[in-house]
């Protein structure tokens, strides 16, 4: 449910008391459901106050994992990242998945890019033909002769 203000959780609970809960919610414009939830929270609290949000779900790498995770990159810099959640497993006995493992690289600022960028070692393409290429220029026509072609009179 979208948290709604405290007054607008009061009216429509209050409206919702002496009407249907359709009618409620075509009045203020808001889906049956939340008209329900209202209604729920209210038995279930005592109040129309939004519940405070849940706790966060905690992270599968540690803060020591970190740390591990950094010396195994600096030892060896080529590991993937399933090698990497397979050494957390056999030291933490905690399986991260790969993506939990991205995460946390990130969160480290640590680039899996395992080699540096190469600096280009071939010679920059020719623009012009090759010196034995066959070119409209060098090729002649013998039934074509320059003297005889004109160029066609505009009608």
């Amino acid at each position: 449910m979208a948290t709604y203000s405290l007054d607008l959780r009061r009216r429509i609970f209050g409206y919702s008391l002496s009407h249907s809960v359709r009618e409620t919610a075509r009045l203020f414009q808001v889906s049956p459901a939340t008209v329900q939830a209202l209604r729920q929270l209210f038995i279930e609290t005592g109040g129309l106050e939004p519940r405070p949000p849940g706790a966060a779900r905690p992270r599968v790498v540690s803060e020591a994992g970190e740390l591990y995770v950094q010396l195994l990159l600096s030892e060896t810099v080529d590991l993937t990242l399933a090698e990497l959640c397979d050494r957390y497993a056999e030291a933490y006995g905690v399986q991260p998945s790969v993506m939990a493992m991205q995460a946390t690289l990130k969160r480290l600022g640590i680039t899996r890019k395992k080699s540096p960028p190469m600096t280009r070692t071939r010679t920059p393409r020719r623009v012009g033909p090759k010196p034995n290429a066959i070119t409209a220029k060098s090729m002649t026509f013998p039934w074509i002769s320059a003297s005889t072609w004109t160029k066609p009179e505009p009608a």
